[in-house]
């Protein structure tokens, strides 16, 4: 709409007003229902400035009456309005017939279907529906599908001459489907004839091995090992397979299973059993044993050499480790070292820690003082990685003090 104000800067509004029934004998004060109204404000400068309006909403091809008035800024003086009718234009319908999509191939999966087509109609299509059901689609009404027949609208976004394509998922294995395709223009109102297609999903298959039936693999102690199940296991159908993992013995390895990856930390040495199940959609299974045999990760025991005196027992020993440790651990006691906890060590056994301060391939030694004469006594050493906590077997040592000698 537009038009022209001849009040210059004397109106601050306008109410607008539209309806399909004539507006010739109505009032602004009383609008019958049906007269729908707007009100803007009065932004255009004096003169000869058009005002502008645009009503939006209305149906196409229908008969309209449409008012404007002018309001002074105190509302109480209202222009009488200028009053006009129109009609709204009709929507054109495609003057060419759309022809049926060509070449529609299906291929079947057990869960999915591939659909690949052609168009004849070049760019003439704006979108397509895709129609599938267990049930005929012979007769159905594409425009009000009975239920149980699913459908989906897609764009034509191909480039002309390009194969178009979609997969249809989540259908139930070993089942007939009918498929079917309509092309539509960019209106919506017209459709080509449907095309279709019949057919059936596969038999679901089990998950299988890739490669041995099971696994045997090495592990170190307290050093975690991360193992992809993909690559242990697949599923023929192309489905995503969720996964379980059990070990038959948490104390020897600890299992942590996130998505396909598997994390195994052995605690101790030895042989462990881990039960790994590998599960479809549809809960087709398979479950195959990962053998896991665990190595001591701990430093070597030293060998120790003691030199017993009157009151003083004096300890050599060489590192294999090297400088692989931080510190080592002496005990000694008047009874038996053998099978003590070396981490807590029985009131009876005395035990001292030293620092690691040798250099490599160098003799490392110690001296026990206050000892009791011509007693026995059992010493052990302990090598300690002081950053991992990993403790070496004790290297016993057993003896006695010698006399003391009469000096003459």
């Amino acid at each position: 709409m537009t038009w022209s104000d001849p009040n210059g800067s004397g109106v601050t509004e306008y109410d607008i007003y539209w309806s399909q029934n004539s507006l010739a004998d109505v009032s602004p004060e009383a609008l019958p229902s049906g007269v729908k109204t707007a009100r803007i404000k009065n932004t255009w400068s004096s003169g000869t400035t058009k005002r502008t309006y645009q009503i939006t909403d209305l149906i196409s091809d229908g008969a309209y009456y449409i008012a404007v008035a002018a309001v002074n800024s105190s509302e109480k003086h209202r222009s009488g309005w200028s009053l006009l009718e129109g009609r709204t234009q009709a929507v054109l319908e495609a003057t060419v017939d759309l022809i049926a999509v060509k070449d529609l191939k299906v291929t079947w999966n057990n869960s999915s279907a591939s659909l690949t087509w052609s168009d004849p109609n070049n760019s003439g299509v704006y979108e397509y529906d895709i129609y599938w059901s267990r049930q005929s689609l012979e007769a159905i009404s594409p425009e009000n599908p009975p239920i149980g027949v699913n459908k989906v609208r897609i764009h034509n976004t191909w480039k002309l001459g390009t194969g178009r394509t979609y997969v249809i998922r989540d259908l139930e294995p070993n089942s007939d489907y009918s498929v079917g395709i309509v092309a539509l223009n960019s209106f919506g109102n017209f459709r080509s004839e449907m095309n279709r297609t019949t057919g059936r999903t596969s038999v679901n298959q089990a998950p299988k091995r890739r490669g041995d039936e099971n696994v045997r693999l090495s592990l170190k102690e307290l050093v975690s090992e991360l193992i992809d199940l993909d690559s242990y296991f697949y599923d023929p159908d192309g489905d995503a397979l969720v996964y379980e993992a059990v070990s038959d013995d948490v104390n020897k390895v600890k299992v942590i299973l996130n998505d396909t990856k598997l994390i195994l930390t052995a605690f101790s040495g030895g042989e462990c059993s881990v039960l790994v199940t590998a599960k479809d959609p549809y809960d087709k299974q398979i479950s195959s044993l990962i053998t896991t045999w665990s190595t001591s990760d701990k430093p070597d025991a030293v060998t120790l050499k003691v030199t017993w005196r009157p009151s003083l027992a004096e300890l050599t020993w060489l590192d294999p480790n090297e400088n692989g440790v931080s510190d080592y651990e002496i005990f000694w006691s008047q009874s038996s070292l053998t099978g003590i906890s070396t981490e807590n060590p029985p009131v009876n056994v005395h035990k001292v820690r030293v620092n690691n301060t040798w250099g490599s391939s160098v003799e490392r030694n110690y001296v026990i003082s206050n000892l009791k004469v011509s007693t026995p006594y059992s010493i052990g050493v302990v090598a300690v990685d002081r950053t991992s906590g990993r403790r070496s077997d004790i290297y016993i040592v057993s003896g006695r003090t010698s006399p003391v000698t009469a000096s003459r």
